[in-house]
């Protein structure tokens, strides 16, 4: 998720990709250099969506708490979504009638940033390829 430019980090998103094939991700230092911004989903409107979106299946699939955080975030405060989950994708599309994108982007947006090179960059498109 990102929003004027700047990379949104939830506590759920946080928990789940904690670490990768290529070792764990220090979060805390991105916070901390505000390359990532850490949002705590602390308003009533993003809860109520994330509930709802747990508890909701899309297209006949659930959606993970991850997911369902990305989602309802992005919603609540009218901001960007990067889904690797096509439905999730489709969602927001269609709540907000705008377009969300694939990880492919968020790992180029990584790169723009100076997160990743694009050696690292290729590998990673790969296995979300894989997924």
């Amino acid at each position: 998720m990102w929003s004027k430019g700047e990379i949104i980090l939830v506590p759920p998103v946080k928990r789940e990709a904690s670490s990768s094939r290529m070792g764990k991700i220090d979060w805390n230092t991105y916070i901390k250099e505000k390359k990532v911004t850490y949002h705590l989903m602390d308003s009533e409107h993003e809860q109520s969506l994330f509930s709802y979106y747990l508890s909701k299946k899309i297209e006949e699939k659930e959606i993970h708490t991850g997911e369902a955080s990305a989602l309802a975030v992005a919603i609540a405060n009218n901001w960007g979504l990067v889904s690797d989950e096509r439905v999730v994708r489709k969602e927001y599309d269609k709540v907000t009638c705008k377009k969300a994108l694939h990880s492919w982007n968020l790992v180029d947006l990584a790169v723009e940033k100076g997160f990743l090179n694009e050696k690292e960059a290729e590998w990673i498109k790969k296995g979300i390829y894989y997924v």
